[in-house]
């Protein structure tokens, strides 16, 4: 009896992930018998079975505006970016007002 198999037509998905990030869920992916790309699928799959994502996004509580400047200065740094404009300024204090309001 012949083995078919249908054939999976795949693409490529390039994604920008901070390195130690990257490093971590290899080793942790790896323990699990899987790779990044295998998770990934996973992942995809999940979201289309649950038309949502997996897990519900949250915005962190207690985080002062200082703080929250300053991740917000240090990815745009990291994205190359030395300067924050005004409008991402503007954008990160309404958060943190939306977030109090929540709280």
């Amino acid at each position: 009896m012949a083995n078919i198999q249908a054939k999976v037509r795949t693409t490529t998905i390039n994604v920008r992930v901070d390195e130690t990030v990257k490093r971590d869920v290899d080793t942790l992916f790896d323990s699990m018998g899987m790779n990044i790309s295998t998770a990934v699928n996973m992942f995809f799959k999940q979201c289309l079975m649950e038309e949502a994502l997996p897990f519900q996004p949250r915005i962190k509580r207690n985080a002062s505006l200082k703080e929250a400047l300053r991740e917000a200065q240090e990815q745009a740094q990291a994205n190359g970016t030395s300067n924050m404009t005004l409008d991402e300024i503007n954008d990160i204090i309404a958060e943190c007002r939306i977030e109090r309001q929540v709280s």
